[in-house]
C-alpha cells in the first residue's frame, strides 16, 4: 500500500504558491474548491489538480 501527501507531491510537480491557505476570504464573490491526486506508472510520478465552483458539475 503505497501512502502520500498529495499536496506535497502537486506542490513539488507544480510549484504551488506559499501565501495560499485553506480558509475563506471574508469579502469573497466566489467560494472555489480544490481536489488532487498523483499516480506514480512505470516510475514517472503523475500529478493534477481541478478547481470547481458550488454551481459546476
Amino acid at each position: 500500500v503505497l501512502h502520500y501527501y498529495c499536496a506535497g507531491i502537486l506542490e513539488q510537480v507544480h510549484g504551488f504558491r506559499t501565501d495560499l491557505t485553506d480558509r475563506p476570504l471574508p469579502d469573497a464573490e466566489a467560494t472555489w474548491f480544490t481536489d488532487g491526486s498523483s499516480f506514480v506508472r512505470d516510475g514517472h510520478r503523475y500529478a493534477g489538480a481541478a478547481v470547481v465552483t458550488e454551481t459546476d458539475t
